[in-house]
């Protein structure tokens, strides 16, 4: 799958002889990477150098999902752009309540919310707790493996390694970055639509929201 970055060097063109040779395929779209995501709590960074300074601050090297034996240095995660706009969505479904940082009372409404800070806790601020960390959320784009041979996609190594003894062609993810690239393709069409259930969609998207003035003329992969 070729990767186009929004911040890194010019796309490359693959011809046929060389597709063969690096595991290419010319029947691909492209993915448009707009965001880079921290491999330990996947924060979305508009670019990568954005994102190395997080994992540094943080001590953020360590891969929340490992797919392969690789020891090596973890990395930021190029996160196209449907996968950032899932990611988003997913995280807007998660259910959460709001708390007072100080006496760590759950505030229910606005005004229970502007109440509180008025008279009680004048010096506190409130906080938001969600019921799943974004890592949770980010599990659902852990793909294993890949028939073209049947178009059927695996979630565990089990199932991967049963279909590959039967001689059909698989795609294995050896990285998560592998892994959301495939969830991307997968995703974006290429299966029929009987079989999207794989990737469970919510019934009405919270990303159809009206956006402000301030909102639609900010960065489009710059996260909160």
């Amino acid at each position: 799958i070729d990767l186009v970055s929004s911040d890194d060097e010019e796309p490359s063109t693959s011809h046929s002889d060389t597709a063969a040779a690096d595991g290419h395929s010319n029947s691909l779209l492209p993915q448009i990477i707009q965001c880079y995501a921290c491999p330990q709590c996947f924060l979305l960074f508009s670019t990568k150098d954005e994102c190395l300074k997080h994992m540094s601050t943080k001590n953020h090297f360590h891969q929340s999902f490992k797919l392969s034996d690789n020891k090596g240095t973890a990395r930021p995660i190029s996160f196209p752009s449907f996968a950032k706009k899932r990611l988003v969505s997913l995280c807007k479904d998660v259910p959460f309540q709001v708390k007072c940082v100080a006496c760590h009372q759950t505030l229910r409404s606005h005004m229970e919310l502007t109440a509180h800070f008025r008279v009680r806790c004048q010096n506190a601020g409130p906080v938001a707790i969600a019921e799943k960390s974004i890592t949770q959320v980010a599990k659902e784009f852990i793909v294993r493996g890949y028939c073209s041979d049947c178009n059927q996609v695996f979630m565990d190594v089990a199932s991967t390694q049963s279909h590959k003894n039967s001689g059909h062609k698989i795609t294995l993810a050896n990285s998560v970055e592998e892994s959301v690239l495939l969830y991307c393709h997968i995703s974006e069409g290429s299966r029929p639509p009987c079989d999207l259930h794989l990737f469970s969609q919510p019934k009405i998207s919270s990303l159809k929201r009206i956006l402000s003035v301030k909102e639609s003329s900010a960065e489009d992969c710059i996260v909160p």
